[in-house]
């Protein structure tokens, strides 16, 4: 894993509403007995992370056991089993709670493609709503795939880019249509969550079929939380106006950001326990040493719960600039999924750097700016 991914601590909502949403679950997943563990994969989706299972390490007498805590209605299992000839779709299931068991067999024609035999307190994906998505989505699909395959490697003109392009917007609306009409369904809300916020169709139409579709429950819950920051934070990139907010800082002072008009704003999302956050530190000491506040304004927005452990750290670390605690509101205007993250904003509200957008693990980009800036 990379250092910047590392750097990447998910931070959906504070930790006291995770620990009310959180709940256990458990599943024994059951495999043939010639089954080649290399050749398997395993993840699952608990509402606010993909988890990985390394099977050739987890697996035991052809059995995989997984616990964990799921933030989701109901957790997403995928189970992949590919030959060096062959490869098979994932085989998706809802875990509908505890102690879910799920047997595989290979099935009796297709010797090396794995079959459910039998299932306890799990759902196929197919009987929660696949069936009905795949029928629904399938000419839009078919039109759009031939397309694809008949001019694959080819150089295609102008006129035929455009057909393309046009098969391929009748397909993802006929998807979206989908979820409107379904919008009472879970299969149709996760769909939404784990496939259709990555079609790389503009985040205000998804924000606004999200906000118009599904039920306040849905949309409140963890998951619905999850989406909405994600697409707000796909929204929120360089050259956009900076969202205005207003807070108390940690003396109880107002803060902002028509405050600090006319000079750069430096917003930096951080938590005393976050690792990554810390190894940041110096760098912003560096940049609080080099710029005036007269042209500079730092505000770090912290994500702390334990205020006995936030005050420590300001000054075990000596961070000369405006702290304050991160708000709900902030943390979606700002669409923060994860924590360290931080935003530059010029003299007239506009975000010039996205540190997550950057992929600037060492901070070097944002120097670079400030020099050439200011």
């Amino acid at each position: 894993m990379s250092l910047f991914l590392k750097r990447i601590i998910l931070l959906v909502h504070l930790t006291s509403v995770i620990a009310i949403a959180q709940k256990q679950f458990s599943v024994k997943i059951q495999f043939p007995a010639n089954l080649d563990a290399e050749n398997t994969y395993i993840y699952y989706d608990n509402g606010i992370e993909k988890v990985i299972i390394d099977v050739p390490t987890q697996i035991n007498s052809k059995q995989v056991n997984i616990t964990g805590l799921s933030y989701a209605k109901y957790v997403y299992l995928s189970v992949q089993y590919t030959t060096r000839t062959e490869d098979y779709p994932n085989m998706g299931f809802f875990i509908l709670g505890n102690n879910a068991e799920i047997k595989f067999k290979f099935d009796t024609k297709e010797t090396n493609k794995l079959r459910v035999d039998e299932m306890s307190n799990i759902q196929s994906i197919e009987e929660a709503g696949e069936n009905k998505f795949n029928s629904y989505i399938a000419d839009e699909y078919n039109n759009f795939e031939n397309f694809r395959q008949q001019y694959r490697g080819k150089k295609i003109n102008d006129s035929l880019n455009a057909i393309q392009s046009s098969l391929r917007k009748k397909y993802i609306d006929k998807q979206l249509d989908f979820i409107r009409s379904n919008a009472n369904s879970y299969y149709a809300f996760s769909l939404f969550r784990r496939r259709m916020v990555f079609l790389g169709v503009s985040p205000d139409t998804l924000i606004n079929l999200f906000d118009t579709t599904f039920s306040d429950s849905l949309k409140m819950s963890l998951e619905g939380e999850q989406v909405i920051r994600y697409l707000y934070g796909k929204r929120l990139t360089k050259n956009s106006g900076a969202p205005t907010f207003l807070l108390k800082d940690i003396k109880n002072q107002p803060i902002s950001l028509e405050k600090y008009r006319n000079k750069f704003v430096l917003l930096v999302f951080w938590a005393s326990w976050c690792g990554p956050c810390i190894q940041e530190i110096p760098v912003i000491q560096k940049i609080r040493e080099q710029y005036p506040e007269s042209k500079l304004e730092i505000i770090s927005l912290s994500s702390d719960t334990n205020e006995n452990a936030y005050l420590k750290a300001l000054k075990k670390f000596n961070m000369p600039w405006i702290h304050a605690y991160l708000t709900d509101e902030v943390s979606k205007k700002y669409g923060i999924n994860g924590i360290p993250e931080l935003f530059l904003i010029d003299k007239n509200g506009i975000l010039i750097y996205k540190m997550q957008e950057e992929k600037d693990s060492s901070l070097e980009n944002l120097t670079k700016i400030l020099v050439e800036r200011l």
